[in-house]
């Protein structure tokens, strides 16, 4: 979006020898209420005058969907300063963060996974499979574990995701270096966004078939 200087002075407008230090706020020329922030200091000498930005408020991350935080729940921050990291090229920093995130929601990924199965009428061994496999604690023994074959509109490129997440967190992070986690981070940032997509998709869709049935139904019946 674009944001405009909202300040009593533009942090440009002046010249002297010494460095001086500027805070300047920006707002959303959209929404008009979404305000940024931002320290620059800036000096000068005869050859002209030079700037940088030493921080703004609040953090810049890239854009995150509101869809993805809900599925995370109440680690969003571990997501979003995964997010962060992953954006500035800490690898390590980035793989450790989605990593607490999975591991955390292991059993609520799980039950959204099993609503999603119901959804779409699983067979109930197959349900079970699912179940057995949350009833263990650990996020990797899980998966070691895991033989349930989940719904065709859950499989990200015909490829079960929890087990691309499991493959993927079963790296040791001491063992790795930077750039190796880096792509592992962002390997699990896009499995794990897109699972959250299907599982919105599917349980959205049968919310909006059934709210459909009922709407009709009730009309029928009034019509009669």
């Amino acid at each position: 979006m674009l944001f405009e200087c909202v300040s009593d002075e533009e942090p440009f407008a002046y010249r002297q020898r010494e460095p001086w230090q500027k805070f300047v706020t920006y707002r959303c020329k959209h929404c008009e209420r979404t305000t940024k922030d931002l320290a620059f200091m800036f000096w000068s000498d005869d050859a002209g005058w030079m700037g940088v930005k030493l921080g703004e408020w609040p953090p810049y991350g890239p854009h995150v969907p509101n869809r993805v935080l809900k599925f995370v729940d109440e680690d969003f921050e571990f997501f979003l300063q995964g997010r962060r990291a992953e954006s500035l090229g800490l690898g390590i920093g980035a793989f450790a963060y989605y990593r607490r995130v999975v591991e955390n929601q292991k059993n609520k990924l799980f039950d959204r996974i099993i609503a999603a199965a119901r959804k779409v009428g699983m067979k109930a061994d197959e349900i079970a499979a699912l179940e057995g496999a949350k009833d263990n604690f650990q996020f990797t023994r899980s998966m070691e574990n895991f033989k349930a074959i989940l719904p065709q509109g859950l499989l990200v490129n015909g490829q079960n995701p929890l087990q691309l997440l499991h493959r993927a967190l079963s790296i040791g992070i001491h063992s790795s270096v930077d750039n190796e986690c880096l792509g592992l981070a962002r390997d699990i940032r896009i499995v794990l966004t897109e699972l959250a997509d299907r599982i919105s998709q599917i349980l959205k869709d049968s919310a909006d078939v059934n709210d459909a049935v009922t709407r009709l139904s009730r009309k029928r019946s009034t019509d009669s």
